[in-house]
């Protein structure tokens, strides 16, 4: 998967029991007054919408269809590749027409989200909104409270926040999109390999 904005996604596997990714991403945290202010159906379905394109972005096209395939195989593989690429222009456009935060490195699981800021966020309760996708145009949204903190030492801060419960389809979206992030990762790892033991022969 691409990386929003100008960066590419750097998935890697942490040492915690939760697969955490690691990825330079456009993210914004915006405040609330109180907890009840997350209970919100639209953005679960919002949230799932866009983890969903995501997802559909994010997987690999077929290429060129095998030559060993049928004649209606090759014509599945060629529709499926024209409408990946409708679908990633289409929404390019729209994002292009929105205006999003400065990326920044995220690491995140399906449990929680760490970030970087200039300052301490104001509300430990808030809605976190992270653009996953250069062609997605809406940011994913997940209710959270922050945990944790910690001062780098440079006028920066570490900010860690719990997510919190969204709903059982959008939670298991977002844990099969890290999935799809983490695998992607560890193919590229393995081709970069081949590549080099290969011009080192």
């Amino acid at each position: 998967m691409n990386g929003a904005g100008s960066a590419a996604g750097d998935g890697a596997m942490d040492a915690e029991s939760a697969l955490m990714v690691s990825m330079h991403l456009p993210m914004e945290w915006r405040p609330v007054s109180a907890e009840s202010v997350l209970v919100d159906g639209t953005m679960a379905h919002a949230s799932l919408r866009t983890l969903m394109l995501a997802l559909s972005l994010g997987e690999r096209g077929p290429g060129l269809p095998a030559e060993d395939a049928s004649g209606i195989e090759q014509e599945i593989q060629r529709m499926h590749h024209k409408v990946q690429l409708l679908t990633e222009l289409v929404s390019a456009v729209l994002a292009a027409q929105q205006k999003r935060p400065a990326p920044g490195t995220v690491r995140f699981n399906s449990e929680r989200i760490e970030w970087q800021a200039d300052e301490l966020p104001q509300a430990m309760i808030g809605i976190v909104a992270l653009w996953l996708h250069p062609a997605v145009p809406d940011p994913l949204l997940w209710p959270a409270r922050i945990s944790d903190h910690q001062c780098l030492g440079n006028g920066r801060h570490l900010v860690v926040a719990d997510l919190l419960p969204l709903g059982e389809a959008v939670e298991e979206a977002l844990q099969r999109w890290i999935f799809q992030l983490h695998r992607r990762a560890v193919a590229d790892a393995r081709a970069a390999a081949r590549t080099a033991t290969t011009e080192a022969r």
